[in-house]
């Protein structure tokens, strides 16, 4: 409930991420039956169509009728359902790790900031710690049932996203690695056939379903395997997201903007996890998956820091691991204060740990929620990004064209993001990457800053005299769609008048 309730209040008062916006209009574009899964971007289809329930829920399911809220609801009831995922861990996790780790992920800012965000990726850690604990269940009990629940989410996985095959190696690797270190318990070679079968024709039919929207479109399935090429290319280079090894480790352990803010650092959750990797790697422990779960962790965590593509929102994958190494270090700790005024003062200053993730989380979450001096906020619009549909309404509200009003839009390379969204409901707006005469003489022209001076010929050079119309300012001043990337604003005077 308390993750639940960090995840859900006030879902609609960030400006939406240009990734949000994007996969928002894909999601308008599944409403309206026009959706069509491109393999060389925004990933696959499966957020999309989890978004779907919310819809027939809420009887709002025209594309009109389409909020903020109802799109980041969806990974926010994801990011609390990895929580009860936790438990089925169990043996292995004892009761009191379950419980550290899920009040851990509950308070996380990271996992709490990406779990209101409408992007693949809450969804992804999801599917992937659920094919985990369906492996661990079927390994502990043989049900076939197990082991098609495991398929499944590996179907899901793959109709997220492409980055699954990182984490069906890490899987693969930690598997192998925990069999060499007990080649006599692990049986693999025991297991049914048919149960592998079963699971294998559950994770074909669940992501065919999904790219071939319900089997209706085949072409999409062939479509999913072709995807990795072009995200193969993208995670080595070509990509405004390359960054060095340590990017992640900055924004998780350390981040203050010299510029101001508050240090921002979930370095308690590294220190807590040591105690479980002590733990896990001892020479005589018995523990078999505490041992998997160690080196699935570190693993994704080098491959994830060596992958020159990062983006902030993939330390979810690696993240979690190492909260849920947090969650045995806690009890590890606990277990061995004996005496009692030992045990007060572990407790307190633990209680005082939490306290901190749990202040961090308000703070990422609300005053800094579109902050640069917020670790997680990543090539984000600030809060001026409003101003832009507040002018337009204000022009259109009293023009007898309303929204249906010619309005120009152009910014280099088509970077004119979230306006599609934000401004979805305007229906006389065309979009451009650079300046062109037919522009001129639109209602309202709204252009990167950087294209000014082509502005001013078509509108006030190229026209012959008695053609031409005098623009005056829509905005008091630039605005920023995200860092770098600021436009300008004009009305036709007549229009204004």
């Amino acid at each position: 409930m308390l993750a639940l309730a960090l995840r859900v209040q006030h879902l609609e008062n960030r400006p939406m991420h240009t990734d949000e916006a994007v996969q928002g209009m894909k999601f308008l574009h599944l409403l309206e039956g026009t959706y069509q899964y491109d393999p060389a971007e925004y990933h696959g289809p499966a957020l999309n169509y989890f978004t779907l329930p919310v819809t027939w829920i809420t009887g709002r399911s025209r594309p009109g009728d389409v909020s903020e809220t109802m799109l980041r609801i969806v990974p926010a009831i994801f990011g609390t359902l990895i929580i009860l995922l936790i438990p089925g861990l169990h043996p292995s996790l004892s009761r009191p790790h379950v419980l550290w780790a899920g009040i851990l992920i509950a308070l996380s800012s990271v996992f709490s900031y990406y779990s209101r965000y409408y992007i693949h990726e809450t969804l992804f850690v999801f599917f992937t710690l659920g094919l985990i604990v369906c492996l661990y269940r079927y390994l502990l009990y043989k049900k076939v049932l197990m082991l098609a629940a495991a398929g499944a989410f590996t179907g899901l996985m793959h109709a997220t996203k492409e980055t699954a095959v990182i984490s069906w190696t890490a899987i693969s690797a930690a598997f192998l690695l925990t069999a060499v270190r007990n080649r006599r318990s692990l049986n693999f070679h025991r297991i049914r056939s048919a149960h592998w079968l079963t699971g294998l024709l559950a994770a074909v039919l669940v992501s065919a379903f999904f790219y071939s929207r319900a089997f209706t479109d085949m072409a999409g399935i062939l479509d999913s395997w072709s995807s990795w090429h072009f995200y193969l290319l993208r995670g080595t280079g070509g990509s405004v997201h390359l960054h060095p090894p340590a990017f992640y480790a900055r924004r998780l352990l350390w981040f203050h903007q010299s510029s101001g803010g508050p240090v921002f650092s979930e370095l308690l959750i590294l220190l807590l996890a040591l105690p479980g990797f002590i733990f896990a790697f001892r020479p005589k422990s018995s523990e078999k998956f505490v041992f998997f779960w160690a080196s699935y962790t570190l693993f994704l965590t080098l491959v994830y820091s060596l992958i020159p593509y990062k983006t902030p929102w993939l330390a979810l994958n690696f993240w979690l691991g190492w909260i849920i190494m947090a969650g045995m270090g806690i009890s590890f700790i606990l277990e061995r204060l004996h005496a009692d005024k030992y045990r007060i003062i572990g407790t307190g200053l633990l209680g005082l740990g939490l306290l901190h993730l749990g202040l961090q989380n308000f703070l990422v979450n609300d005053p800094y929620a579109a902050d640069p001096a917020n670790p997680w906020v990543y090539a984000h619009p600030g809060t001026g990004i409003a101003q832009i549909e507040t002018a337009l309404d204000h022009v259109t509200a009293s023009h007898p064209m309303h929204k249906n009003l010619d309005i120009q839009i152009a910014v280099p390379g088509h970077e004119y993001w979230p306006l599609p969204w934000m401004l979805r409901q305007y229906q006389g707006i065309s979009w451009r990457d650079h300046v062109s005469p037919d522009m001129h003489p639109a209602s309202i022209i709204v252009i990167a800053s950087c294209m000014k001076n082509d502005l001013v010929k078509i509108l006030y050079e190229d026209p012959p005299p008695g053609q031409r119309y005098l623009y005056i300012p829509l905005f008091d001043t630039d605005i920023e769609l995200r860092p770098g990337v600021p436009v300008s604003g004009y009305v036709r005077k007549d229009v204004w008048d």
